[in-house]
């Protein structure tokens, strides 16, 4: 992709910090579900397609942010996405429409932690893909998202052991 290209060539003038980010940010991006890839792809054309003083006066908001201001913003992100996928999950109403909530959900916490690995709330978006892969009836994968919670949450791996007691009494857990 040429434009990918472009900006190999522009990063080759960047500080060395600079371009550890921009790498970052590349595998970051590269790791997205490639219907997130797309949707990015159509916000950076968007933004290309704006006149170049509104290019310019975006930049500058950005860049007349404290540091402070830019990491809420980053925080209220990172809740809104968490917050975003949650409602999907909670949705049980109509009840045609609550497979396709679920599958709005699995791709919202799938987002959510790709995007914000390091959250604290990592812990919960893992929980809350469990929770609907069991609903999805994706047992296998459930209990891979149960243990990935318990390894970064201890209260998960309670949760974990009471399921396991679950599974090895055929659902009585005395």
């Amino acid at each position: 992709e040429s434009h990918i290209e472009a900006a190999v060539v522009e990063a080759q003038d960047l500080p060395p910090a600079e371009q550890q980010k921009a790498r970052q940010r590349y595998q970051q991006f590269r790791d997205l579900p490639p219907a997130e890839q797309q949707r990015l792809r159509e916000g950076f054309h968007k933004y290309q397609s704006l006149p170049p003083e509104q290019r310019e006066q975006l930049r500058e908001r950005w860049q007349d942010m404290t540091p402070e201001q830019r990491q809420k913003n980053q925080q209220l992100l990172e809740k809104a996405a968490f917050q975003r996928a949650n409602c999907f999950m909670r949705i049980k109403q109509p009840a045609e429409e609550v497979a396709a909530y679920r599958e709005k959900a699995m791709k919202g916490y799938e987002q959510f932690l790709t995007l914000f690995t390091n959250s604290p709330l990592a812990s919960k978006a893992l929980n809350g893909k469990g929770q609907v892969q069991l609903e999805l009836g994706q047992r296998d994968e459930a209990v891979k998202a149960y243990d990935q919670a318990a390894a970064l949450a201890p209260v998960y791996m309670l949760i974990a052991m009471i399921r396991s007691l679950h599974d090895c009494s055929g659902g009585a857990v005395a």
